[in-house]
């Protein structure tokens, strides 16, 4: 955009030059013809160069508005790309500047979801339970010892405790999805199991 600004500008000042080059050349131009009328009662050598010489300048001020009318035509398409361009950074700037305000909602979603987490399970942070936030995500882990002792199948009263919790939290927030994960040790499961089980 710097690069047609400055063109546009040196076309500009070129435009300026040559309409004054041209001024100049109608102002001879006008010159010859009042000569050439005193000279006509003169030498026919003297008028002859004076016709020549003033054909000359109308191929000249002919060739000079040609170009004039090009640069005007040059400048004014380079005016109509430089308009253009401003749109369609506008429209830009325009989009990046609703993606950031979509991602600001949608951090500050994220983050009040931590906190709602965070503060209905108070009593268990650091006692086998942490909430995180990363990539744009809320991260609940439980350990192990939170919720089963080890070979069991029974959830324990803590780890039900923290689950009706979170449980609670999570009920009102419609718009979010949840995905749980599960690890098991190695250890054997003791107890009654059905057989269908």
């Amino acid at each position: 955009m710097n690069d047609l600004v400055k063109d546009s500008l040196k076309r500009g000042e070129d435009y300026r030059r040559l309409t004054s080059l041209y001024n100049e050349l109608t102002k001879s131009y006008d010159q010859l013809l009042s000569n050439k009328e005193k000279l006509l009662a003169g030498s026919n050598d003297e008028t002859k160069k004076l016709i020549a010489q003033l054909n000359d300048t109308k191929t000249d001020l002919q060739k000079k508005e040609d170009e004039l009318k090009r640069k005007q035509a040059d400048l004014a398409d380079r005016e109509a790309k430089m308009a253009e361009l401003k749109a369609s950074l506008k429209e830009r700037e325009d989009k990046v500047t609703e993606l950031q305000n979509i991602l600001t909602q949608k951090d500050s979603a994220v983050k009040a979801l931590k906190d709602a987490v965070n503060n209905a399970l108070v009593g268990f942070v650091n006692n086998g339970l942490s909430v995180e936030q990363k990539n744009g995500k809320v991260y609940v882990s439980m350990e192990e010892q939170l919720l089963f002792a080890s070979g069991s199948t029974v959830v324990d009263k803590r780890g039900e405790e923290a689950l009706k919790k979170l449980a609670v939290v999570l009920e009102n927030k419609k718009d979010i999805n949840i995905m749980v994960e599960g690890h098991t040790d190695n250890v054997p499961i003791q107890g009654t199991l059905s057989s269908g089980a």
